[in-house]
């Protein structure tokens, strides 16, 4: 599995993730190389305030997988946070995903919805089903 289907980075600070895997006990480290051709490996507190720095914003916007638990998990199995972000607050998502996708909405997220239901049973979401070669930062 890659880290598409769990989340995916929707605005400059927003990012949709299935908590039960992304969340703040998740096990962290910044690989960096250093002068003598080797890499240095640190070990970081949290993977959110990771990326925190990285983007250098201050708090990331998190929009977790909708609907209760059994339907988190069935949108998740059915890709509800693996969409493709076509311009920063826009994606393209499957339109079964309607609690996940509703969730989007709510948080200022527009959602291109797709029908998908043939595409989605070779388990892959919008983002995987594209092949960005190149793309223009956000």
């Amino acid at each position: 599995m890659h880290l598409d289907t769990v989340m995916t980075h929707m605005d400059v600070d927003t990012f949709s993730v299935y908590p039960e895997i992304i969340n703040d006990k998740l096990d962290t480290w910044r690989l960096t190389p250093s002068n003598n051709g080797q890499m240095q490996v640190e070990k970081l507190p949290n993977y959110l305030k990771a990326l925190e720095s990285a983007l250098d914003v201050d708090q990331l916007k998190i929009i977790t997988t909708g609907g209760d638990n059994y339907e988190a998990e069935r949108e998740q199995w059915n890709d509800a946070n693996n969409v493709l972000t076509v311009k920063p607050g826009v994606v393209i998502g499957y339109e079964r995903n309607v609690y996940t996708n509703e969730k989007y909405d709510k948080a200022g997220i527009q959602v291109l919805t797709i029908p998908g239901n043939e595409l989605g049973r070779g388990r892959g979401g919008a983002r995987c089903m594209s092949c960005p070669i190149e793309r223009d930062g956000i």
